[in-house]
């Protein structure tokens, strides 16, 4: 009985840890590179939100990006509140929210996707401390919750792993790629 308690722990866990998965890996027209991680759905004061994290590569620096993304209103300006475990308040402004809409059984409902830049530094903090409790302004107020177990700050971390994990093996590929080319290309007498 020990035994089937213990495997079924082991798979709960592992499909949580490995469940991260890049969704976007693209260049835009600026010439930065977008990568984008698959979403987790969390309940802020029993409205479902999906978070997600975000990176624009550039020659010289990196945009870190948590994104949120709801069936429920997100203002223009909202702010966001991440309170860290040593109780410093983290204030974040959204920069951009788009509605789109989103089309099941024949219901045609409206969709925020709202981006928040995120400060530096901000990822040694959520490593050290991890994440006590977030608040989201809303069109009449907030919504938020608290956690227990540092559920959000662990797929933030999880997802800031992968999107390294990816711009490295990208550099690798590249290099691969261009490996002999770049010799002959230059090497080549006129």
């Amino acid at each position: 009985m020990k035994r089937i308690v213990i495997v079924i722990l082991t798979l709960v866990f592992g499909f949580e840890l490995f469940a991260q998965q890049i969704r976007v890996d693209r260049l835009e027209n600026d010439g930065a590179r977008q990568i984008m991680t698959s979403s987790k759905d969390i309940l802020l004061s029993g409205n479902e939100y999906s978070f997600y994290l975000k990176c624009y590569f550039y020659d010289n620096h990196e945009d870190w990006c948590l994104g949120i993304g709801s069936f429920y209103f997100i203002p223009e300006k909202a702010k966001l509140l991440i309170k860290m475990g040593n109780g410093q308040v983290i204030d974040m402004t959204c920069n951009n929210v788009n509605v789109g809409t989103v089309t099941a059984y024949n219901v045609i409902s409206k969709y925020y996707s709202s981006i928040f830049e995120i400060p530096s530094g901000f990822f040694e903090l959520l490593d050290s401390f991890g994440i006590d409790k977030i608040r989201l302004s809303t069109r009449t107020g907030f919504v938020e919750r608290s956690f227990y177990t540092n559920k959000l700050g662990r797929f933030l971390l999880r997802a800031r792993d992968k999107i390294v994990h990816q711009q490295k093996n990208y550099f690798i590929r590249k290099k691969r790629y261009l490996r002999g080319f770049l010799i002959r290309f230059f090497s080549y007498e006129y």
